[in-house]
């Protein structure tokens, strides 16, 4: 579950209301009499689960070790803000297994209500703020969950033995982690992945759960890691689901938590950490290090170190549901009606059940008829205009009142549609032209390079470079009734990796790949065929503790192009090429301001094509150059170019 601070934020106010005059004697083993099978309670481990947002992780953790784990559950809401997130929160079945759950607990505030040694082992599951400090400025967004980690490791290991933390993707390194521990006396003991037993961060012994009955798993997107991590306990029933709950308008209410990771901290030995702030000065948070003007902006900070978005306008709509309405909640109108294209000017408003929306899903959707791609199509070609100004930027948030114009656009399937391909080189029976992105190379239905070129031409073509789908750039065709012999051709392709290349690299390197049938018809009469590939290191970025490195290649290859057998190549000399969706674990260790721009798109295409000695070239992007992402990290380049 991604929690907001400890859990999802109240939204009553500019922070919680917690309730500082609790008095919280330190926790009593529960009777777990369904699931003890007479083990001893004093040899149980004490557990405290903070920010769990529906509560499915306690929940699954009580069902897998209920007879070696005294748990306790927490969140930062009310019980009705839970129950408005979470309507399906477990309450009963966690009362049936005698779990206590408090509310309004603060993950940073858990030393002012418990003693020393209270517990164990305290769990936080994907500590998270809110996405809105991230669509401002990336290093606040950063430095807010660095104050959040720092605060609620030196809360917990004040009255704990042991404080975990799971994390995903690059928040360890974004959000400081080990800086933070360090700052609060902490060594790490332990990282692991989600997918490990759960009892390894108690124990190196074996220690299997009980079977999980029928009924108690969760939902197959939650256990075999369509969501970017595997989890032990989802076969218990633990989900990651986003924070906001059922209050989240959005596609999914489920977040992507690839590379999640274990981590396990206890204090260093030989030393007791007290949180004196002896050293620190005057209007600097003695925990997080924070530097302050005034005493009051301090003393503002220490009463809440962490405090999460009220409310995230461009992800979050509060939408009309049967659920309970709080005060700083507003019933959205609908979606307004859509408009049919009918190949004239359109003019659309944004409405206020729009306001947060990006531009791309309102043509999409204000213009009935019109598919996704041709939504970006309209915006690539200069046709969108948002208040009077060209749009270019198809992920451009659009706010309540702003005027979308959109010219001369067709519904899906007509025939003047269809982008015009670009020619490049002609001489018949033969010709180049450019296939963007997305766009499949062969067949003779809509859509297809060898279609589009058909109704452009007026002649039937059949393409000689069988680029991918995913992968842009030149590709030679020839005329169907030429009745020549193919003309000799070769290809050059670029590509960003990761990683920096070996010194055996260079100047070149030459290798044979092979590349089998895509076709499941043609396997059984097709072969797998050698190809040979030559492979020129072009740069690489500098070292950058906050990213990988980054580096050019440029590939050389004859008539037989096929893209996804190169990029396998690379995936196994380790140097997969970026936006692989099979790289996610190299991926998330490049910096996030170059994720942003690159968003999971394959960083390869084909840029130059040789037909018989005649030289075809086109202008290879910026984002496929390591100079330009070196420029982008010393910041020369800040510039949004998507």
């Amino acid at each position: 579950m991604v929690s907001t601070w400890a859990g999802a934020h109240d939204g009553h106010s500019n922070f919680p209301t917690l309730n500082y005059d609790l008095k919280l004697s330190p926790p009593k083993p529960p009777n777990y009499e369904n699931v003890m099978d007479n083990a001893s309670t004093d040899t149980r481990i004490r557990i405290l689960t903070v920010g769990d947002g529906d509560l499915s992780l306690s929940l699954a953790l009580v069902r897998a070790y209920g007879r070696h784990v005294s748990l306790t559950a927490s969140v930062l809401e009310s019980k009705e803000r839970l129950l408005a997130c979470y309507p399906d929160a477990p309450l009963e079945a966690l009362a049936d297994l005698n779990v206590e759950v408090l509310y309004k607990l603060d993950a940073t505030k858990l030393h002012e209500h418990y003693k020393p040694k209270s517990w164990d082992l305290v769990c936080f599951h994907h500590p998270h703020l809110g996405l809105g400090s991230l669509e401002k400025n990336e290093a606040e967004h950063a430095n807010r969950h660095f104050q959040l980690v720092c605060h609620y490791l030196s809360s917990a290991n004040a009255v704990s033995d042991s404080v975990h933390i799971c994390l995903c993707g690059s928040q360890p390194e974004t959000w400081k982690l080990l800086e933070a521990a360090e700052f609060t006396g902490l060594e790490l003991k332990k990282k692991m992945s989600t997918s490990a037993p759960f009892s390894k961060l108690w124990t190196d012994e074996e220690f299997p759960p009980t079977e999980a009955k029928p009924g108690y798993a969760a939902p197959r997107r939650y256990r075999f890691g369509k969501l970017g991590s595997r989890h032990a306990l989802g076969k218990f029933g633990y989900r990651h689901r986003r924070t906001e709950g059922e209050l989240y308008n959005g596609k999914s209410n489920d977040t992507n938590v690839a590379g999640s990771m274990h981590y396990l901290f206890r204090a260093k030995p030989g030393s007791i950490y007290v949180m004196d702030g002896t050293g620190i000065p005057k209007h600097k948070c003695k925990i997080c290090r924070t530097p302050f003007s005034s005493e009051r902006d301090l003393v503002k900070h220490m009463r809440a170190p962490a405090v999460p978005d009220t409310t995230s306008t461009t992800i979050v709509q509060t939408v009309k549901k049967a659920l309970p309405i709080q005060d700083d909640q507003e019933i959205m109108p609908p979606i307004p009606c859509t408009t049919k294209a009918d190949g004239t000017e359109t003019s659309l408003k944004v409405e206020m059940g729009c306001d947060g929306k990006r531009l791309r899903w309102l043509i999409q959707h204000g213009i009935e008829g019109l598919s996704k791609k041709q939504a970006k199509v309209a915006i690539q070609g200069s046709k969108v205009f948002v208040n009077g100004s060209v749009a270019v930027d198809a992920s451009r948030v659009l706010r309540f009142g702003d005027i979308v114009l959109v010219k001369a656009m067709q519904p899906a399937g007509s025939s003047s549609s269809v982008a015009e391909i670009e020619i490049l080189y002609r001489k018949d029976p033969v010709l180049v032209a450019f296939k963007p992105s997305g766009v499949r190379t062969k067949g003779q239905f809509p859509g297809t390079l060898e279609a589009s070129i058909e109704q452009q031409e007026g002649h039937r073509y059949d393409a000689l470079s069988p680029l991918d789908t995913f992968c842009p750039g030149l590709c030679a065709l020839i005329r169907s009734d030429h009745g020549a012999q193919p003309p000799t051709i070769a290809h050059s392709m670029t590509a960003l990796v990761f990683k920096a290349v070996s010194e055996t690299w260079k100047p070149y390197r030459e290798v044979t790949i092979t590349v089998e049938p895509k076709w499941k018809k043609r396997k059984r009469n097709m072969s797998p065929q050698k190809v040979s590939l030559k492979l020129v290191p072009l740069g690489t970025t500098k070292e950058r503790e906050d990213s990988t490195q980054l580096t050019t290649i440029r590939l050389e290859t004859g008539t037989r192009c096929s893209t996804s057998s190169i990029c396998q190549y690379l995936r196994n000399e380790s140097h997969g090429v970026v936006g692989d969706s099979n790289c996610r674990q190299e991926y998330l260790k490049v910096r996030r301001s170059i994720r942003n721009r690159i968003k999971d798109k394959m960083c390869i295409g084909c840029y130059r094509v040789e037909i018989d000695g005649v030289e075809t070239t086109y202008e290879v992007p910026e984002k496929l150059l390591w100079s330009y992402w070196d420029a982008h990290c010393d910041g020369k380049n800040c510039s949004r170019k998507d």
